[in-house]
């Protein structure tokens, strides 16, 4: 039995070393026009952002290979229950300023890229709460058949520290 084991690892073993694994190595030009073309569509997302609207936000993110958004400690496991929490949060908002601080695309196949984003938020809340706060993002775009799509992601935010002093001093 255990020169059965040993025969079947070894097999195992060599069929694997055997085994080519086709990968085809991005150009630096052409990681370059990827990684373009998908801040070009982030920075057309976070535009939609600042405008408070819904249905051109709704068209960067994937129809059909959403996997998650995580947002502070919340989970969204389909784009249905993502989108109707970021409309309902839109809907309290007066007005909401998107500045992009650092953007950071990196084409990891011609097919998928990682972008990393810090920005700094001014939002004016309808109840005339004012919060001003900083937020860390991450979100994997995948190249569909109609473009460059969001199929996963994850946002942080914290306060800026003028605005929680700011907030107690209120209260």
């Amino acid at each position: 039995m255990k020169k059965l084991v040993f025969l079947t690892t070894i097999i195992a073993l060599f069929l694997c070393s055997c085994a080519k694994t086709t990968t085809t190595e991005l150009t630096a030009e052409q990681k370059a026009t990827i990684e373009k073309e998908v801040r070009d569509q982030y920075d057309g997302l976070v535009s939609t952002l600042n405008q408070l609207d819904i249905n051109p936000w709704y068209e960067y993110w994937s129809q059909d290979q959403f996997i998650s958004m995580n947002s502070g400690v919340n989970y969204f496991p389909k784009l249905s229950v993502w989108t109707d929490s970021v409309s309902y949060w839109l809907s309290k908002r007066e007005r909401q300023q998107v500045e992009l601080v650092e953007v950071h695309a990196n084409a990891l196949t011609s097919e998928l890229v990682i972008l990393i984003s810090k920005a700094n938020w001014d939002v004016m809340f309808k109840s005339e709460e004012h919060l001003i706060f900083r937020a860390v993002v991450s979100l994997l775009w995948k190249k569909e058949e109609t473009g460059w799509k969001i199929i996963a992601g994850h946002e942080s935010w914290q306060p800026i520290e003028e605005t929680i002093r700011h907030i107690v001093l209120c209260y």
